[in-house]
Order: structure tokens, then sequence, then C-alpha cells
């Protein structure tokens, strides 16, 4: 037996099955949509996990053209204990500050999303054997990290480099991971010790307290980094 429907129903049914699948299609969408927000509003992993208030000094290296040593390093005043950069230029002078706030910002705040592992013969096809630039960056607890740069990416935007790239004279390692930082690294590197030296300088008064005691570079607390 055939059940028949008058036509008034069959287009109550059809509307409503309509309705149905709409509500089913709403539904997985949004919950699509919910799963790539959680996934953007994850946290990037970082190439270095410390905050730029632990970093005690940079030094730069270059070996080519020609070979230069660039350190620039944090000492604390001694009337109100906020820190200042200071580099040995023979004597210290001070340095730029936000000159180093921007190359500690491009430093920390590249990612390892794009990192890739290759054979250790094969670093010298990105120019990492040797590299002809490399950051050393102290913290205040001792601890060194550092940063090899070589040559362009393919796209142009991004430099190959070596983080805290590890050696073992002995027996060296079958791979490295090599990581993608800012393009914007190079050109920071490139700076003599004059363009680090800071233009507008405070009084003399204030420069004196900059340089009080032997000049030497000194420890700075976590203390007196927070304040």
């Amino acid at each position: 037996m055939v059940l028949k429907l008058k036509p008034g129903t069959r287009l109550l049914w059809a509307v409503a099955l309509t309705m149905a699948l709409g509500v089913v299609a709403w539904e997985m969408g949004r919950h699509s949509q919910n799963q790539a927000t959680v996934i953007e509003s994850q946290p990037k992993a970082r190439h270095f996990d410390f905050g730029a208030d632990l970093v005690q000094s940079v030094t730069i290296t270059r070996s080519d053209p020609t070979p230069t040593n660039v350190k620039i390093y944090r000492q604390s005043k001694a009337n109100h204990g906020k820190s200042v950069w200071l580099m040995d230029n023979p004597d210290p002078v001070a340095v730029s500050t936000p000159g180093v706030d921007f190359l500690l910002s491009v430093i920390l705040g590249s990612q390892n999303g794009r990192d890739f592992e290759v054979p250790t013969v094969e670093l010298k096809d990105y120019g990492l054997s040797p590299a002809e630039i490399e950051l050393t960056i102290q913290l205040v607890n001792g601890k060194t990290h550092r940063l090899q740069l070589g040559n362009p990416d393919f796209a142009g935007d991004s430099l190959y480099a070596l983080v805290d790239p590890v050696e073992n004279a002995d027996i060296p390692v079958e791979k490295q991971k090599v990581s993608l930082v800012p393009r914007s690294l190079e050109e920071l590197t490139r700076r003599s010790p004059t363009d680090w030296q800071q233009a507008d300088l405070e009084t003399d008064s204030q420069n004196g307290e900059n340089q009080d005691g032997d000049g030497s570079e000194g420890g700075v607390s976590s203390e007196s980094l927070e304040r």
C-alpha cells in the first residue's frame, strides 16, 4: 500500500527537510570556524623563550668584509636603579636605547614555525658553514645563547640561521636545524660602533652616573631589571 500525500503536505515536508539540512550545515560551519579560531589563538613558539629584560649583553661578530666585534651591555644607574645600554669604544659610551630595543624585539620575536633539518655537510649551501655573522646573547643569570646568520632565503625576506647550534668536535652531529629569521637582522648587524652610539646624550652629570666606578660591565640583578 503506497501512502499518498497531498501536495500541501509534500510541500511542508520539503520545507522542513530543507530547514533541517540548513541547520546541520550551519552547525558544521560554526564548529569548523571555532576550531580555526582556537588554532589561530594559540601562541606560536619562538626561538628564544626569555624576555628582553633578562638580556645582559649582545655581542655582534662579523667576519666579512671586515672583522668586527661590537658588544652592547646593560648597566644600572647608581641613583634610581634604571638600566642603560653601553658600549666600549674603547671607553664606555651610551648606546641608543630604542636601537637596542628594536634589535632585541627582532631577535626575540622570531618564530620557529618554518624550521627544518638539513645534513650538517650541507650547511655551506645556506651560508652557515662557516657563518659570517654571529650574535651572542648573554642573560643576567650567566646563560649564553647564540644566533648564527647565513644567506637570504628564496623569498628574500628572511635569513637562514642556526639558533644555539649544536657543536661537538669529537662526534660531529649529522643534522642541524635551520631556522628562518627576519631579514632586518642583517642590516642591524652591519651597524658600526658609531651607528650604535646614542645621538642625543644626556647631560654630563647623568653620563657620569652611567660610567661610575671602573667602567666595567658589571652584573645586573633580575630585581633591578624588573624595576
